[in-house]
């Protein structure tokens, strides 16, 4: 224990000031026990930036949900046009004659809803951009029971969101 010299009060032994009146503790021959160093801040240090790498994924979902909306749209086409001509088919059984609309704008809407499924495939397999995209727009023509240009116009805008993961 050393003992201080101002007010006698005892310490441990690894102090350096008095715990009851704050004087410095020193040993036998007068010195200070150890030497208090001034307490200084250390440097600042130096903040040097480093490039954080993020990696983000070089594939999507969207190509794909894209084709099948596409692929959908042409399905509803392939059907609203199959409904056509059997439509104008019951019309020629009824009443014998017919004007030919039916059959126009059933043919056309398969022809176009096979071409959205044939062009809304290639937006899953991401081969041959343009081509999905234009499957999108006959999927918006083929109009599909009024649901088809809406789940068409999504699957145009998320094939054209993901233009990079295309194969040209």
């Amino acid at each position: 224990m050393a003992k201080c010299p101002n007010c006698g009060s005892d310490n441990p032994d690894y102090a350096f000031y008095c715990g009851r009146c704050s004087a410095e503790l020193k040993d036998s021959s007068g010195k200070p026990y150890v030497t208090p160093r001034p307490v200084t801040p250390p440097p600042p240090r130096k903040v040097v930036p480093r490039l954080v790498e993020v990696k983000i994924a070089t594939r999507t979902v969207n190509p794909m949900i894209g084709g099948v909306c596409v692929i959908l749209a042409g399905l509803l086409a392939v059907l609203q046009g199959a409904l056509a001509l059997v439509g104008e088919a019951q019309i020629l059984d009824m009443t014998g004659s017919g004007n030919g609309w039916l059959t126009f704008w059933g043919v056309f809407f398969i022809v176009v809803g096979m071409g959205a499924i044939l062009l809304g495939s290639r937006a899953i397999s991401r081969t041959g951009y343009a081509g999905a995209l234009i499957g999108a727009v006959l999927g918006i023509m083929g109009v599909g029971f009024g649901i088809g240009p809406f789940l068409a116009l999504g699957g145009l805008v998320l094939i054209a969101l993901s233009r990079e993961e295309f194969q040209y």
